[in-house]
């Protein structure tokens, strides 16, 4: 049976995160400001793939998110090392299609095969309760991100 308060808090950070980012033009999106590494745009196609990595992987699930993500946007990249950028109106399609269709799939039942998947030394997520709570913490840690990412393109 779903969390109904798991996925109220997802609701609640994506809509939190949403309001951080509603103003940026697609130009905006894609400035990597001085002392960032990194622009709002790859945070999204960042959580996109890790959230949808969290979920799926472990049920040993294809990914809903497209294999090229992989390159572009997972934990060591940046858009320094893209050949070319990728399409705002995708990422941004992404980025709210993983959402909405790992509510509906949690809800479905179909990560109930979640085999245990350890992080890091230590730290190893048993279900996929567990999965969808750390990707609460790991958006915070993005919204965080893009809110910097913000003020140093002045635009808070």
């Amino acid at each position: 049976m779903a969390d109904e308060n798991l996925l109220q808090s997802m609701d609640l950070a994506r809509g939190y995160l949403r309001t951080i980012i509603h103003k940026l033009s697609d130009e905006q999106l894609v400035i990597v400001p001085e002392g960032a590494s990194n622009n709002v745009l790859w945070n999204l196609g960042h959580l996109a793939l890790s959230h949808a990595g969290l979920a799926y992987g472990p049920c040993g699930l294809e990914s809903p998110v497209p294999e090229s993500y992989g390159e572009l946007f997972k934990g060591g990249t940046s858009p320094a090392t893209w050949d070319k950028t990728p399409s705002v109106s995708d990422v941004q399609e992404q980025f709210k299609g993983v959402h909405e269709r790992m509510k509906e799939d949690y809800r479905n039942g179909v990560f109930d095969g979640f085999k245990p998947r350890e992080l890091m030394a230590g730290i190893t997520l048993e279900n996929i309760e567990q999965a969808l709570g750390f990707n609460l913490i790991h958006e915070g840690v993005h919204i965080g991100a893009m809110i910097s990412i913000r003020n140093l393109m002045g635009a808070n």
